[in-house]
C-alpha cells in the first residue's frame, strides 16, 4: 500500500510545506541522520524527538512516549498541519487525510498525558 509514497523521493513536496512540523522518531529507527539534516535543510522549523531505545515503529515500541509529543502537537493547533503534511506527501485528498487522522486524534488525545 505504500509503495507508490517510496517510489521517488518526496523532498521537492517536503520543501513545498508551510506549516509547522514536528519529526518523532526512534533512536534505533531507519530514518538516518543525513536524512533528518537535508529534512532540516528544507524546513528550518522542524522540531525533531529521538525517543530512546525506539526502533523504526516507535508508535508500537514506545507509544508511551510518543504520546505526550503528539497530543502537544496535536493541541497547538498540529492538527492541520499534520493532515495537510500526510495529504500532500501520502499523494491522497485533504478529506481522506482528515478521515484517517480523525478517527485516531480522539483516541490519542484521550489517553495521552498532557507534555511538557
Amino acid at each position: 500500500a505504500l509503495s507508490p509514497v517510496h517510489a521517488r523521493p518526496r523532498w521537492e513536496e517536503w520543501g513545498a510545506l508551510r506549516c509547522p512540523l514536528d519529526l518523532i522518531r526512534g533512536e534505533h529507527g531507519l530514518l538516518q541522520d543525513e536524512e533528518v539534516a537535508r529534512m532540516r535543510e528544507l524546513q528550518p522549523g522542524l522540531r525533531v524527538h529521538v525517543v530512546d531505545g525506539a526502533g523504526h515503529d516507535v508508535h508500537l515500541e514506545a507509544a508511551d512516549a510518543m504520546l505526550p509529543v503528539l497530543a502537544r502537537f496535536l493541541r497547538s493547533g498540529g492538527r492541520t498541519s499534520f493532515l495537510i503534511a500526510l495529504a500532500q506527501l501520502a499523494d491522497i485528498d485533504f478529506h481522506t487525510a482528515r478521515g484517517i487522522v480523525e478517527r485516531h486524534v480522539a483516541g490519542v488525545l484521550a489517553s495521552a498525558p498532557a507534555a511538557n
